[in-house]
């Protein structure tokens, strides 16, 4: 994938995606420090979003299609499949949390992935640092996640995230 159009669509499809996953997550998760800790990370992907439309007005000069069609496995189809089951109760169970979380990890790893590909690949000085800023924030989502797998499988409580601020 080396043409600038093509990567920087994938790139806002994968922020897409994020964001919808991370709503839907959001909704299904009960406890309210697991819902502010899905919304902190949705208006992040929004961030991300918004970062790359501005790259692809400033190198393509087009505007960006509501509806993208890559062939990254980020679906409307690919969520609905994910979320089906938990939102029949609208609330996840633990066991689903943590299959949520993992999905969340294996997301944001891939995202990591092909952001780390594409910086090694730009020739464009501000479109490489903005890569390597997403690189940087998708490690510390990856994180995130990978510690309140480990504090919920621990005591069961949310970790990381101070409710107060959500607005």
């Amino acid at each position: 994938m080396s043409d600038i159009k093509d990567v920087l669509l994938t790139a806002i499809a994968i922020e897409r995606y994020g964001q919808e996953y991370y709503s839907r997550l959001s909704k299904a998760v009960s406890e309210e420090e697991g819902k502010a800790l899905m919304k902190s990370l949705e208006r992040d992907e929004k961030e991300h979003e918004e970062l790359f439309i501005n790259e692809f007005n400033r190198l393509v000069g087009s505007k960006v299609p509501e509806k993208i069609d890559i062939k990254a496995n980020l679906t409307s189809e690919a969520l609905d499949d994910i979320f089906r089951r938990w939102e029949r109760s609208m609330h996840i169970g633990s066991e689903d949390v943590f299959a949520a979380l993992e999905t969340g990890i294996g997301t944001e790893q891939r995202s990591i992935d092909f952001y780390s590909d594409q910086m090694c690949k730009s020739t464009d000085p501000e479109l490489k640092d903005i890569f390597k800023k997403l690189v940087d924030i998708e490690k510390g989502h990856k994180k995130l996640l990978e510690d309140n797998v480990f504090h919920l499988k621990q005591d069961g409580s949310w970790w990381g995230y101070v409710p107060i601020l959500e607005g």
